[in-house]
């Protein structure tokens, strides 16, 4: 950015430039006045290091160098392409922006007491990796020879790709720990917004407050949630049927977010006044468990009345099962209520009703947790107190299969697989509710890959029916573990 005086474009100049010119002035001055030396020849002042005066002209160059190089920062702080990162930070007030603050990486870590007696986990221990540590959040106490799921939180902003069996202590000795390992890949958290990201998005005046991507980008700003995603129905008469199924209501927005915050309300409400609504089918997930039964010298039939509680919660066989005498077998229930509810190996030592020839029952893994209901409401409170109903939808995360065909003369080995599934993983971090996986999507993290050379993915839903592309639902966030992830050679 620059501008004219006396019809030149003004550009800044160096120490030597602005040296040069002031000697040129000073030889113009010594000219225009007639100034000659002893000999009778006109005084030309030379621009060597000899010269005292050029060295003076060099210090006052410097100077106005120095001056030069403020004012072109002065200008280009008009300019959003050239400005410096401090006033990027300045003008987000002016547009109405924020950073996103990103969100942690969460991992799910399998404990497992000893014999020897009752193991507890505090909260707030720490299982290294690396230069991260991944916190639990709740104290855990894991009774003598049983495994428990615990959550955990890593410690640092962004996406922690983290595959499953990596982690195996915790940094401090507990007692009656017997082992830790992550069973499954960890979930990667979003990166904080660089502040080259929030000049392009300046840049493209993608800064527009009061719409549909202003109210998106402004709920992912909220601490929390990671993705959001609002749909809104502009017919006035018709609904609109979505992806999955959803159908919102005529002049009606539908809000789906990943993750939770109590100001989603207050920000929603602060972009738009549209009506809400949940989808009116969507339902949370049961917990599993199964549940070994074993029997003495007579046969056991368990009727579809069968019940366990663990802390209160009831789970329910999924159907009568007869078991054959002086045997063992898994039966599985079901929770009767939705939620994730989780249950360590051992957690249940017996049935609710006392069945003739059970002599044991016991579930010798963790549950599988479910999930709670995906409906929420949240009251928008205004001025006047007028309590306002804003209801939106949990995403529900689907994991989807990848499989990676490597070129004839790729490299190959277990490293190789392993920073592919971590290059994936760390890839769909930044996948959106609702995206349609394709191929150029799954093959974005490999695009200038150095370690290896990737043909093509082929992407499935259940592992068993490959496809170039799969669309998810509207509510739906696709996302990898590395179970779910094979690399394989070129196949003609």
């Amino acid at each position: 950015m620059a501008f004219e005086i006396d019809g030149e474009t003004w550009e800044p100049k160096t120490a030597t430039e602005h040296a040069d010119r002031i000697i040129d002035k000073i030889n113009e001055l010594l000219i225009a006045n007639n100034i000659k030396d002893k000999d009778g020849n006109t005084v030309q002042m030379k621009k060597v290091y000899s010269n005292a005066l050029y060295l003076l002209a060099l210090g006052d160059g410097n100077r106005l160098a120095d001056n030069d190089q403020d004012l072109s920062r002065a200008i280009n702080s008009f300019n959003i392409e050239l400005c410096d990162d401090a006033q990027i930070e300045n003008l987000l007030p002016i547009a109405a922006i924020t950073r996103n603050p990103g969100s942690y990486s969460t991992l799910r870590l399998s404990v497992t007491a000893s014999e020897d007696g009752q193991c507890v986990i505090p909260a707030g221990t720490k299982a290294p990796y690396g230069d991260v540590n991944f916190v639990t959040q709740v104290e855990t106490v894991i009774s003598a020879g049983s495994t428990a799921l615990i959550d955990t939180v890593c410690d640092t902003l962004g996406p922690v790709v983290v595959l499953s069996g990596e982690i195996t202590a915790f940094d401090t000795d507990i007692a009656n720990l017997e082992s830790v390992e992550n069973p499954t890949s960890s979930e990667p958290g979003v990166a904080p917004e660089t502040t080259n990201a929030l000049r392009q998005r300046l840049i493209n005046a993608d800064t527009i407050k009061y719409s549909l991507d202003g109210c998106k980008r402004a709920l992912e700003e909220l601490t929390g949630v990671s993705h959001a995603r609002i749909y809104f129905n502009y017919n006035v008469d018709e609904p609109l049927e979505l992806a999955g199924g959803v159908q919102v209501a005529p002049r009606t927005a539908y809000i789906v977010v990943l993750g939770s915050s109590d100001k989603i309300a207050e920000t929603y409400a602060e972009y738009m006044n549209a009506p809400t609504q949940n989808d009116p089918n969507a339902e949370g997930t049961y917990s599993t468990v199964n549940i070994t039964v074993t029997t003495g010298a007579g046969s056991a039939t368990l009727p579809a009345t069968t019940t366990a509680t663990y802390q209160g919660h009831e789970f329910k066989i999924n159907s009568a099962t007869t078991i054959a005498a002086n045997s063992s077998q898994t039966v599985p229930f079901t929770c009767t209520e939705w939620g994730a509810f989780d249950v360590p190996t051992l957690g249940i030592q017996e049935l609710d009703q006392t069945i003739t020839n059970v002599e044991s029952a016991q579930n010798l893994q963790p549950a599988v947790p479910g999930s709670g209901d995906p409906k929420h409401e949240q009251d928008y409170v205004t001025a006047s107190g007028q309590a306002i109903p804003i209801k939106y939808d949990d995403a529900k995360k689907q994991n989807i299969y990848i499989k990676v065909y490597l070129e004839k003369d790729a490299e190959v080995g277990s490293q190789v697989e392993n920073q592919i599934k971590k290059d994936l993983i760390y890839a769909s971090a930044n996948w959106e509710i609702g995206d349609t996986v394709t191929q150029v999507l799954a093959c974005a993290p490999f695009t200038d890959c150095k370690y290896t050379k990737v043909a093509y993915v082929k992407i499935s839903a259940d592992g068993t029916t490959w496809a170039d592309s799969l669309e998810m639902g509207c509510n739906i966030i696709p996302a990898v573990v590395d179970a779910t992830i094979t690399v394989q050679e070129y196949e003609e």
